[in-house]
């Protein structure tokens, strides 16, 4: 699967070292620690939890479940990978944590097995759509919550499968849910339409519904986010370079998708709800 890094970040005061594949420090390490992407509404912000119950679906290997393990008093991680939930499992162990609890199971409509193929180095892994794969658990978001009880905040990262989840699940569910942070994907000609629907079935749950477009920041955010974040090594090295790249290349960003079109870059949201 390609080699693995290790990252030292700050949370609530508390340093934690994680593992991740080599080839997703740019991704990961940049979304949850550096430009923050599930926690930019003021009232997903961390601190506003207060020991709330949080779900992680789509927790890879764990970086979000980490960060927020020092507010929360719960946190459940769920991810379908053999391989990531090992690392996520890894990392949890070796920072000591424990009000995190790790499910390796896929969400979806309904219990069973879906397959499931892991992505690999650099590459995303998907239940939507593979033929080819292993087979991988399956819940429901009705039966995470049933399990946990009221959640304080959902945050959602399933590659597509969010339609599929968020669509199936009970009124009551969703009412028992007070915030939910999901990223979707926009890739197939019906989504546009799946995505008014689950607008709809959370404003129908008493939410009000927010979509935030890729590029998540503008050129100014862009260029100054990576300097003033909790992310404090790389491989036991200063991330000054991995900092500088981020800021050069994602102040450019907002410009460089606004040249393309919608069908070239495809579509990607971050939808707030609360």
């Amino acid at each position: 699967m390609g080699g693995l890094s290790e990252i030292e970040f700050l949370s609530n005061g508390t340093r934690f070292r994680a593992y991740l594949p080599s080839s997703e420090v740019w991704g990961s390490a940049k979304d949850v620690l550096l430009f923050n992407e599930y926690e930019l509404m003021p009232s997903f912000s961390l601190p506003s939890l207060k020991g709330g119950t949080v779900v992680d679906v789509g927790a890879q290997v764990g970086l979000y479940s980490l960060k927020v393990s020092t507010y929360a008093k719960e946190v459940v991680s769920v991810e379908p990978s053999i391989w990531k939930s090992s690392l996520l499992r890894t990392n949890v162990a070796r920072n000591s944590v424990n009000n995190i609890e790790v499910r390796q199971e896929a969400i979806w409509s309904s219990k069973g097995a879906v397959k499931f193929t892991d992505g690999g180095a650099g590459m995303v892994s998907s239940l939507v759509g593979v033929s080819t794969g292993y087979d991988v658990k399956t819940t429901t978001l009705d039966d995470i919550v049933e399990s946990v009880g009221h959640v304080d905040l959902l945050k959602m990262d399933v590659e597509g499968a969010e339609y599929e989840s968020l669509l199936s699940a009970k009124s009551e569910t969703l009412k028992s849910i007070d915030r939910i942070v999901a990223e979707i994907h926009v890739f197939r000609s019906d989504h546009e339409f799946l995505l008014e629907k689950i607008q709809g079935r959370l404003r129908d749950s008493r939410k009000t519904t927010k979509l935030i477009p890729l590029p998540f920041q503008t050129t100014f955010d862009g260029l100054t986010k990576p300097w003033g974040t909790s992310l404090t090594a790389i491989n036991g090295h200063d991330p000054f370079v991995f900092r500088l790249s981020l800021s050069l290349v994602y102040s450019a960003r907002p410009i460089i998708v606004g040249l393309k079109t919608r069908m070239d870059i495809g579509s990607h949201y971050l939808l707030y709800a609360n």
